[in-house]
């Protein structure tokens, strides 16, 4: 506890010689070191949060979504205007006699 308290009170410390030197010193910076700065800390995510392979699938499933709605709607769409009853009775002949399919298969 105390080795955090210690590095506590040093970063305080930094931060108030770096404050008063602000003051002393203006500092000239540009936008786009500004900006630079700024995205570098947005990727630095907040202290302690450990990267993850679910961290990291949330990141990009809200942007998938979307497709995956989409891709739903339209395969829903895609079955519902297809046509099964040829199959389906294709399917309930060959259910219902297994061994004369077999012997139809024969001799072919």
């Amino acid at each position: 506890m105390k080795t955090v308290q210690h590095t506590q009170d040093r970063i305080r410390k930094a931060f108030r010689a770096t404050y008063r030197a602000r003051a002393e010193e203006p500092i000239d910076v540009d936008a786009l070191w500004q900006i630079k700065v700024m995205s570098h800390i947005r990727r630095l995510g907040s202290p302690g949060s450990e990267r993850t392979a679910a961290l990291f699938f949330n990141r990009y499933l809200w942007r998938l979504t979307p497709v995956v709605c989409l891709l739903i709607v339209v395969l829903s769409v895609a079955v519902m205007a297809i046509d099964f009853s040829l199959e389906y009775e294709i399917t309930q002949f060959f259910m219902t006699d297994p061994v004369e399919f077999t012997v139809a298969q024969l001799l072919e």
